[in-house]
C-alpha cells in the first residue's frame, strides 16, 4: 500500500513558508464548491473529454498558476504524444518552451467521473504506462477523474488524495491541494527559494532518518541498561 509522500511535520512547514491570499483562497473554495454540485448533478455521468477543458481552465491555470502556450515559455500543454507511443497522456507539466516539451515534470491522464481510479487499464495503471516512453521517468503522475485527483511520485510508492467534496469544504485541504499539485511545486526549474515539493520530499527523507535515528539511540539506551541491570541482579552473567 502507498504511503503519503510527506509526513505531517515536514507538510505543515513547506505549506506555512507559502504566502496566502485568503481572499484568492475563498475564490478557489467556491470554484470546487461548483464542481462538487455539477458532479452530483449534471455531471455525473458525463465523460472526461468533455470535462478537461474547463477542468483545465478553472483549477490547473486559474487555482494552480499554470501558464499555457504559445508564448515562448510556458508550463502546462496538451500532450501530442509520447516519444515512442501514439498513446499520450491528457496533460503534461514543467518547463517548456517554444513546443518543446519532450521531458515533462508532471503529466495526468483523465478519467470519467464514475470510473474508479483503479480500475484496470485505466486511471492510476494507463497514467502509469505513459512513464517509461519519456526519456526519462516522468517525477509526478497525476490521475483525477474530477471527483478525486491522486499525486504519485514515479515509483507509485508515495502518494496523495484529495477529494472535491474536501475541498469545496474545507480551505486548508485547498491549500494542501495546492502545495502538491500548482506550478511552484511541481516546475522544479522555476524553483529560487527551495520551496518545490521536490525541496520538500528531501527535507521529508531528512526528516524521517533523524526520527529513525534517534529510535534506534533509544533502542540501544534502553538495551543496555537492560543488560546493565541483569548483570547487576546476576552475578554469573
Amino acid at each position: 500500500m502507498a504511503e503519503a509522500i510527506l509526513g505531517k511535520k515536514v507538510l505543515k512547514e513547506f505549506i506555512s513558508k507559502r504566502s496566502w491570499n485568503t481572499q484568492k483562497l475563498l475564490d478557489d473554495q467556491k470554484v470546487f464548491q461548483k464542481w462538487a454540485n455539477a458532479l452530483n448533478g449534471k455531471w455525473a455521468s458525463t465523460k472526461e473529454t468533455e470535462l478537461t477543458s474547463p477542468f483545465y481552465n478553472q483549477v490547473l491555470i486559474d487555482i494552480l498558476g499554470y501558464e499555457e502556450g504559445p508564448s515562448q515559455k510556458y508550463t502546462i500543454a496538451y500532450e501530442n504524444s509520447t516519444k515512442s507511443s501514439a498513446q499520450k497522456p491528457d496533460v503534461i507539466l514543467g518547463d517548456f518552451s517554444e513546443g518543446r516539451h519532450s521531458q515533462p515534470d508532471a503529466l495526468i491522464e483523465f478519467e470519467s467521473p464514475y470510473t474508479p481510479l483503479d480500475a484496470h487499464n485505466v486511471g492510476v495503471e494507463q497514467a502509469f504506462s505513459y512513464q517509461s516512453q519519456y526519456i526519462k521517468s516522468v517525477r509526478w503522475i497525476i490521475a483525477s477523474n474530477f471527483r478525486e485527483t491522486r499525486i504519485y511520485d514515479s515509483t507509485r510508492e508515495h502518494v496523495e488524495v484529495f477529494k472535491i467534496e474536501e475541498l469545496a469544504k474545507n480551505v486548508s485541504e485547498i491549500k494542501r491541494f495546492i502545495f502538491f499539485l500548482s506550478k511552484q511545486s511541481i516546475v522544479k526549474s522555476l524553483d529560487k527559494q527551495g520551496k518545490t515539493l521536490e525541496n520538500a520530499v528531501a527535507n521529508n527523507v531528512a526528516d524521517q532518518k533523524e526520527i529513525s535515528d534517534k529510535f534506534y539511540e533509544d533502542y540501544l539506551q534502553t538495551r543496555n541498561k537492560l543488560l546493565e541491570n541483569i548483570k547487576n541482579n546476576n552475578g554469573r552473567f
